[in-house]
């Protein structure tokens, strides 16, 4: 039971629910714009590490990385 909750994403999801719900009795227009900045500042950190784990799996598929390894040594 405590493997599954400390998974971290179910950690994170429990963590959403529960501050939505508890969020009731903010006036709904209220609640979602507090959840509309979230996301938004969210969604560039997001971005951001998808971009650099496409960077680092293109590296590391194409060879590229090695190739820049033997460059600078």
């Amino acid at each position: 039971m405590f493997t599954f909750l400390g998974n971290p994403n179910i950690a994170l999801l429990i963590g959403v629910l529960l501050s939505i719900f508890s969020g009731r009795k903010l006036r709904f227009p209220i609640l979602r714009e507090l959840v509309e900045k979230a996301v938004r500042r969210s969604g560039i950190v997001l971005l951001d590490l998808c971009g650099g784990g496409t960077l680092g799996a293109t590296l590391a598929m194409t060879g590229a990385g090695e190739a820049l390894g033997r460059f600078f040594l």
